[in-house]
């Protein structure tokens, strides 16, 4: 016979769970002062729920200047970066393509997380980044000379006459200028190998 009066009811509450993953890009990579880049950012959502709540942080760089944004869904605000999804089914995606200015010099790494108020089963995930190279305008990004040096010419004139040519000019500046006789006539020799 079983007793009822030991059994009892109770409700669990299972919290929703949603891996959300980001891939970052930027394009192009190699820049110069003044010029324009694209990032694109793609968050999905490899389930098993919907992403209650998405967002991701995007702030630029201090390289950058924020020209203007495209969201495939939600907003985003540049001067916090965050952009706000909302939520985000199962299986699906969402872009944000943010258009920047260079302003300053230097290699650029911006880093995008993404977050939800679903817990997240693959934090691993959450992160993605992008690396830029701004360069001095005029450079060519190797080794920081011009990209518009001459190299040098080949003159057709042997270097030992222009070493005698030197030592000429050097022994005019040295030697005295009154003439002294010693009844001896000085002699230069010069030996080339």
């Amino acid at each position: 016979m079983t007793n009822w009066a030991n059994e009892a009811n109770a409700t669990i509450n299972v919290p929703t769970a949603a891996s959300l993953s980001i891939t970052k890009t930027a394009n192009p990579t190699k820049l110069t002062l003044g010029q324009l880049v694209t990032y694109m950012i793609k968050v999905k959502n490899n389930g098993p729920d919907t992403a209650i709540g998405a967002f991701v942080l995007d702030l630029l760089s201090d390289g950058f200047q924020y020209v203007s944004s495209v969201a495939s869904t939600g907003s985003y605000n540049p001067a916090t970066g965050l952009w706000t999804i909302g939520d985000l089914p199962n299986g699906s995606s969402a872009t944000l393509s943010i258009l920047a200015k260079t302003i300053k010099n230097g290699v650029w790494e911006n880093v995008a997380t993404v977050g939800s108020s679903s817990f997240n089963p693959n934090p691993g995930t959450n992160s993605s980044s992008a690396v830029v190279d701004v360069i001095r305008n005029g450079t060519n990004g190797t080794n920081g000379s011009s990209g518009n040096n001459v190299p040098i010419q080949d003159t057709g004139a042997p270097l030992a006459l222009l070493a005698i040519a030197v030592l000429t000019i050097v022994a005019g500046i040295v030697m005295p200028k009154e003439k002294i006789d010693f009844g001896v006539k000085p002699t230069f020799f010069i030996f080339l190998s």
